[in-house]
């Protein structure tokens, strides 16, 4: 008997430990969204790269490939790059953060590093007017 309770409490015990990570790496999920696609989401890393000096430029394949989606309506960029790391921009216009992108307009979307010296940043976004928040890392 007291291996059962000894084992119950174990269980209890993970089951609230895992709780407060998700609440607190992932945030609270609304509607029917689980726990365990927030924690994905926030571990999922999209990455675009070129050599040095060159300006990165992205499609919309880029984002479908990388985040394995069939089709992408548009993403919204929740944070920029640093401004002392570089710019994104659509065309040439800057991108402000919380700007919604079509997908029509992906291959408009890059980056362009502040100097020769940078060698990484990031911005995040989400994709089809979802809740989750992904990284796309550039290097």
């Amino acid at each position: 008997m007291k291996r059962i309770i000894m084992f119950l409490g174990v269980v209890l015990a993970v089951v609230f430990t895992v709780v407060g990570v998700v609440r607190e790496n992932a945030g609270e999920p609304t509607g029917d969204v689980s726990n365990g696609l927030l924690i994905i989401a926030g571990q999922s890393d999209m990455a675009k790269s070129v050599m040095t000096g060159n300006k990165i430029v992205f499609s919309a394949d880029d984002f479908k490939k990388n985040l394995n989606l069939s089709e992408i309506s548009s993403i919204t960029v929740t944070s920029l790059p640093s401004t002392s790391d570089g710019c994104l921009c659509l065309g040439d216009v800057l991108v402000g953060k919380g700007q919604t992108i079509s997908s029509e307009n992906l291959s408009l979307l890059n980056y362009r590093a502040g100097n020769s010296k940078v060698k990484e940043s990031e911005f995040k976004f989400k994709v089809n007017n979802s809740e989750y928040e992904m990284v796309c890392k550039l290097y």
